[in-house]
């Protein structure tokens, strides 16, 4: 897990008052790549369970061109990964994560969002390294200070209402049996997605009676 600080922090640590989703309690703030150049990979992150409100919607560019909306999604579960090249848990984390999105392809959507990069740089590492899964870029960090992201690799695990319930800080083992079974436990789980009631079963509105001719106080025929 790369834990961060330097020059963009005074931005990040204001905006943390405005996040919808609060930092842990033991991470700092993510800044540029070169603050920190001595990010050591972490030897596993548990995902655990997370009560938080809806999560902050995001509209993103992805990385073959298209615009991903977050809400697009409602309705399956939903993996959202927070990542950069630069970052070497992040790297080697990817691979797994790709071979999790594969197993699950039924049941789950992810987006994996690189955080502060350029395009072109971005673009060159998956040319090396293809997933199975979109790319997202969070080009301004807007996305990663919304979603109160302090570390990376951060992955928040939402159900079909897009409700936050698991979140891991740090890299996940995404071949190991206890990521399928927290990706079955939501995919079962009926969740209430905002359902309209159908245009049949409405209660029809009230019959509106004609007003009587206001000259001759006939009723109207």
């Amino acid at each position: 897990m790369a834990l961060l600080s330097g020059a963009g922090g005074a931005k990040a640590v204001a905006a943390q008052n405005e996040s919808r989703i609060p930092l842990s309690q033991s991470a700092t703030v993510v800044s540029d790549p070169a603050a920190s150049p001595g990010a050591a990979s972490g030897t596993g992150a548990a995902l655990l369970s997370f009560s938080g409100p809806a999560a902050p919607s995001f509209v993103l560019p992805a990385l073959d061109g298209a615009t991903v909306a977050l809400d697009a999604a409602r309705g399956r579960v939903v993996l959202v990964h927070v990542f950069a090249t630069w970052c070497e848990p992040c790297r080697e984390e990817l691979p797994a994560l790709s071979r999790f999105a594969l197993r699950h392809a039924d049941t789950v959507t992810i987006f994996a969002i690189d955080v502060g990069e350029v395009d072109a740089r971005v673009r060159r590492f998956f040319e090396t390294l293809p997933v199975s899964f979109p790319v997202l870029l969070d080009r301004d960090r807007s996305m990663m200070r919304s979603w109160g992201v302090s570390a990376l690799p951060t992955t928040f695990v939402l159900d079909a209402a897009l409700r936050p319930r698991y979140r891991a800080v740090g890299d996940v083992a995404w071949d190991e049996p206890a990521a399928d079974r927290v990706i079955a436990g939501l995919a079962a789980s009926p969740v209430a997605v905002s359902p309209e009631i159908p245009a049949a079963l409405r209660e029809p509105a009230p019959a509106v009676r004609p007003a009587a001719n206001a000259v001759t106080g006939e009723p109207p025929r």
